[in-house]
């Protein structure tokens, strides 16, 4: 017989900031509220993105958001939004996304 579990993956780090050099606490906003769009909807655009660039856009600790990569990975390409969150409390970006699986 089979069961049917509920599983959480999460994928955690920081968005969009750096803290250090000449760029100390910059964020960028526009970058991390698209990252939020296209971690659901156009998984592999993000994917496409070379680290170089992302850390060019959003600072130097947004390559963080690679730990965002490997949770998306794990759900179906027809994963759903239920649920997305983004602040900017002090030096980092902070969002949330929750999906549900088809």
């Amino acid at each position: 017989m089979a069961r049917k579990l509920k599983v959480g993956i999460i994928g955690t780090g920081g968005m969009s900031h750096q803290i250090h050099g000449t760029r100390f606490g910059m964020t960028n906003e526009g970058f991390d509220r698209r990252f939020l769009e296209q971690i659901v909807d156009d998984f592999d655009s993000l994917v496409a993105l070379p680290p170089e660039t992302i850390m060019k856009i959003a600072g130097t600790e947004a390559v963080e958001l690679s730990m965002w990569y490997a949770m998306r990975a794990c759900l179906s390409p027809a994963a759903s939004l239920a649920y997305r969150f983004y602040t900017t409390p002090a030096v980092t970006g902070c969002g949330v996304v929750a999906l549900d699986e088809a």
